[in-house]
């Protein structure tokens, strides 16, 4: 008795645990092939949760355009300069450096002339009147104020 009420469960679980599938028996349900990657359109994937489209409001302004750029600070600071024999010699800083450039040739050790690298891509290009022009690396000129 023992024997045929286990059967009979077994037989019970397992006819409840096989899927049916529309137009197939518990019987042939080994052979059903399922496919779970379904031929699907981009449209049908964002269709079901997409938000509705919101109509744009033509009376509502339109975004400022934007405003000039803010300049960068400039890449040294003039930190001193002197006149020597009709000479102008500034002194810059930057990041803790100091550097010297000479308006033309000068006796100074190290110090900058014109056309001559300053430091992480700098160039010292000319000096005139009240500003120091310094290129960067991206071409870019900076007028330092020497007033």
């Amino acid at each position: 008795m023992r024997r045929s009420l286990q059967a009979c469960l077994l037989a019970l679980v397992c006819t409840v645990a096989t899927p049916a599938f529309p137009g197939s028996s518990n019987a042939g349900a080994k052979d059903v092939i399922v496919d779970i990657f379904a031929v699907q359109s981009w449209d049908s994937l964002g269709a079901i949760n997409a938000p509705p489209a919101q109509e744009e409001n033509p009376e509502e302004p339109s975004p400022p355009p934007p405003s000039d750029p803010v300049p960068l600070p400039p890449p040294f600071a003039v930190v001193g300069q002197w006149l020597e024999r009709n000479m102008r010699m500034v002194i810059l800083e930057r990041k803790g450096e100091t550097f010297i450039l000479c308006s033309s040739a000068c006796n100074i050790r190290g110090a900058v002339l014109v056309d001559q690298k300053i430091t992480d891509g700098y160039r010292f290009k000319k000096m005139n009147g009240n500003a120091l022009i310094v290129a960067g690396s991206d071409g870019m000129l900076h007028a330092l104020d020497l007033s």
